[in-house]
């Protein structure tokens, strides 16, 4: 049986399991690593698919709407160094790996963003923002949700503030656009992300400040 090419917001499958198996760490960890296994056999797929057919690749990543929900791609590998904390941090190889795999992929979300910008921001146009530009501009946040596993609190607090004021400035965007040209029924399951920002940056700040007032 010959597998499909996974579609680049196949990375936001990947993300929803692993924070779910998050949610669900505390009730088994059982449950926590059926769902990080399934994540990772879905990004695996994902990747192979990515370096398979870049061109393929290139062209989905001309789509605005592809492109901001991509980000998912860097925000899963930082959940996933969670994953590798819980289930492999007395395995001394892959503890050593988790550091480099966080920065690897806050400069991957910061490049993807810098470079979405530079080309959708340079000649705006409303038409061009999507609910999903929650996820892109916001999306870094989870460096703070995830800094106790690379210890670069810091730095996970510098992007929390950033997200409270991404998302101050973001979602009117957003609700301006959906009132001017609302979406296509087939692409309005994308409205879900407006959700999301909030909640990511609450989460965020009282991982990232440990005397945060709750």
């Amino acid at each position: 049986m010959r597998l499909q090419k996974a579609p680049l917001v196949t990375s936001g499958l990947v993300l929803g399991l692993l924070g779910l198996g998050n949610l669900l760490k505390d009730l088994s960890l059982s449950l926590n690593a059926v769902c990080g296994i399934f994540a990772f056999l879905i990004w695996i797929h994902l990747l192979c698919t990515m370096l398979k057919y870049f061109n393929n690749v290139k062209e989905q990543l001309n789509s605005p709407l592809v492109s901001s929900v991509f980000t998912t791609f860097f925000m899963s590998g930082f959940l996933g160094t969670t994953y590798l904390n819980t289930f492999f941090s007395n395995i001394t190889f892959i503890n050593n790996l988790i550091t480099p795999i966080w920065i690897l992929c806050l400069v991957g979300i910061m490049t993807h963003m810098i470079i979405f910008s530079i080309k959708y921001l340079k000649d705006f146009s409303l038409e061009n923002v999507y609910p999903s530009w929650t996820v892109l501009f916001i999306g870094i946040a989870i460096a703070g949700l995830t800094a106790p596993v690379s210890g670069y609190f810091f730095i996970g607090q510098l992007t929390v503030i950033y997200g409270f004021v991404a998302t101050c400035i973001v979602l009117p965007i957003v609700f301006k656009r959906l009132k001017a040209f609302p979406l296509q029924t087939s692409i309005k399951p994308n409205t879900s992300t407006i959700c999301a920002p909030f909640s990511l940056v609450a989460a965020a700040y009282v991982i990232a400040f440990p005397k945060a007032n709750t």
